[in-house]
């Protein structure tokens, strides 16, 4: 399944999307999602939540040195 993402605007509860060409003669399924904006006080809470845990998760890819693989 290939798929095409784009935000378009919807005038008069109309939405008009002009597909690219690989998409000609093909059979397309059609999903609309409302995007709800993110209040800023929403924003706020997120970061304060990923700071409250900065330092405790390892980032991806980390290898433990050897005394830390002992001690798990």
């Amino acid at each position: 399944m290939e798929a095409y993402k784009t935000k378009q605007k919807v005038v008069d509860r109309t939405l008009t999307v002009k597909l690219p060409k690989e998409f000609t003669n093909a059979e397309v399924e059609i999903i609309v999602a409302k995007r709800n904006k993110a209040t800023p006080e929403t924003k706020k809470k997120k970061l304060a939540a990923l700071r409250k845990f900065k330092g405790i998760v390892k980032p991806p890819f980390y290898e433990p040195t050897e005394d830390e693989w002992y001690y798990q």
